[in-house]
């Protein structure tokens, strides 16, 4: 039951992490294309958002990688449990 949870959990994360990235990039280009179109002042502001978002975009990636570690340990316990059930139940027959 936690497992799924937690298999759903990072699958949000996941969508999370890539909505963050998609967001800094297209900042960035926002950026891009206001220097090019030659406002400088919202070239600088997006400038500063675009760090944001990077923070943003690193902390959502290190919390999935963490979530994803944890439920990949849980699976290897819940499997390793399992095991160990079953060659309970042999030595007592």
């Amino acid at each position: 039951m936690a497992v799924e949870r937690k298999r759903r959990q990072v699958a949000r994360m996941r969508i999370v992490v890539a909505i963050g990235w998609l967001t800094f990039v297209l900042i960035i280009l926002a950026g891009v294309i206001a220097a090019a179109a030659g406002y400088q002042i919202l070239w600088a502001k997006l400038g500063i958002v675009s760090h944001a978002a990077l923070l943003l975009a690193i902390f959502f990636t290190i919390s999935w990688y963490v979530r994803n570690i944890s439920l990949r340990f849980d699976i290897v316990q819940q499997a390793l449990a399992a095991i160990q059930e079953r060659l309970e139940l042999r030595s007592s027959e």
